[in-house]
């Protein structure tokens, strides 16, 4: 049985890096079958005991039962205590999961300063396939159904290849004492109740459904891990690119892109992510906001909207426009002088020009008809089908004056405001937009 824990510790490197190994001890027959197996390996080892302080005297009993196992076996003991029932009150939670939190915290604790550490628990296939069974009853995927994951970040699981029966022999084959929680014998909780009345039935149908389960759980995380590692290929950043991707892949990838900023997202964010439309937004939890820009999904912070300000331009003169990033000249070409990177130039009859001009984010009934095209749209439009991302939009300058767009940069000309050709732009009758970086 030995053979069997450290292969299974091998196969998922559990011991990897590892200097020392803490293993959780209840005093239950699953935590003494660890803490020996772990010794009888030759692996360095402390014990940790956490009283839930739930049972009375019971809880204390359990404790002095596991300092004198340390003492006779010459392990050291680290031992905690929280009042899980006054924590759950005031966390308005369930018994379990404040005792979970509470556990988990005093092994955090001692962990945290200890180089290389692992945390063993005593988790065995039982209770993998009972956790099996109680995701499947609340809804669960893969993941959910994958059970008791071996390793978790530094804790570890080297008895989830043994059923119950098979810990219990191996006590008995080493003539080890265990002490029994009473509370392993009500129905109170939902895996009890599973452990009591489910798990029996399912064993006269396949005496061997731990295993089987252990076996089926095994496959189900190999399936899952592909498809995060094919979800994970789609995110850059805080964007996740959904274009073409099957459900399966993009909402894992939404997941992992939500998990990388400490969040949790649940089916209904996600199918509410993928309906958006192009420019709709999701909230989500802890403050996060979902967008979509086209086949692009955006998740973090809300992003501030500040309304750029325009540019006014001034005549034969380079003026740096901010809400820009550029040097813009308007005027005449031969008196802009040198330009260290030309980057676009846009050419207009003089007599054409209304007014003021400036350089600025669109405006609601902005209009342009395309060059060469005779095509007159919105630029709201516009951008669209260009597939401007939404929140790319206010930034793309405009060139316009008190008539109108003259011209969009990336885009070109107005061809409705009579624009001239490159040509000719010596003369007086021509005047240019250039854009430029410093």
């Amino acid at each position: 049985m030995l053979s069997r824990i450290a292969a299974y510790m091998d196969r998922y490197g559990m011991l990897d890096g590892c200097e020392t190994l803490l293993c959780g001890v209840s005093g239950g027959a699953d935590s003494v079958c660890l803490l020996h197996a772990a010794l009888s390996l030759g692996l360095p080892v402390k014990a940790l005991h956490f009283n839930h302080m739930l049972r009375g005297e019971e809880a204390d009993r359990d404790e002095s039962f596991v300092r004198e196992l340390c003492e006779k076996l010459h392990v050291e003991c680290i031992c905690g205590r929280g009042d899980v029932k006054a924590y759950a009150e005031e966390n308005r939670m369930g018994t379990e999961q404040a005792a979970r939190i509470l556990r988990y915290a005093f092994f955090d604790e001692c962990a945290s300063g200890l180089r290389g550490c692992r945390v063993a628990t005593a988790h065995n296939a039982d209770d993998n396939a009972e956790t099996m069974i109680m995701n499947l009853t609340r809804g669960a995927g893969i993941t959910g159904l994958s059970g008791i994951p071996p390793v978790r970040g530094i804790y570890i699981r080297p008895l989830l290849c043994l059923s119950r029966r098979e810990i219990e022999r191996y006590l008995d084959e080493n003539g080890l004492e265990h002490v029994e929680d009473s509370t392993n014998a009500e129905d109170e909780y939902t895996r009890n109740r599973i452990r009591h009345t489910v798990i029996p039935v399912l064993r006269e149908i396949n005496p061997r459904f731990s295993e089987t389960a252990a076996d089926t759980a095994a496959l189900l995380r190999e399936d899952e891990a592909y498809l995060e590692a094919e979800a994970k290929k789609h995110i850059r950043g805080d964007l996740v690119r959904i274009k073409g991707l099957a459900y399966p892949i993009a909402s894992r990838a939404l997941r992992i892109a939500a998990a990388a900023r400490g969040v949790k997202l649940s089916k209904t964010h996600i199918d509410a992510l993928l309906a958006l439309s192009s420019g709709g937004e999701s909230d989500l939890p802890g403050g996060l906001t979902g967008v979509r820009s086209f086949d692009t999904i955006y998740i973090g912070p809300p992003r501030k909207r500040e309304t750029p300000e325009e540019t006014a331009l001034i005549w034969n003169e380079w003026i740096y426009s901010a809400f820009a990033g550029y040097d813009v000249f308007w005027g005449e070409k031969a008196k802009s002088g040198k330009i260290y990177d030309l980057l676009s130039i846009f050419s207009f009859k003089k007599e054409e020009v209304c007014g003021n001009i400036a350089v600025r984010p669109r405006k609601a009934g902005d209009m342009i008809t395309l060059p060469g095209r005779g095509v007159t749209k919105s630029l709201k439009k516009l951008f669209i089908e260009m597939k401007i991302p939404v929140r790319e939009r206010e930034r793309v300058p405009v060139v316009a004056d008190e008539k109108g767009v003259l011209a969009v940069y990336g885009v070109g000309k107005n061809a409705s405001r009579s624009p001239a050709g490159d040509r000719n732009t010596e003369g007086g009758d021509v005047c240019v937009v250039i854009f430029a970086k410093r």
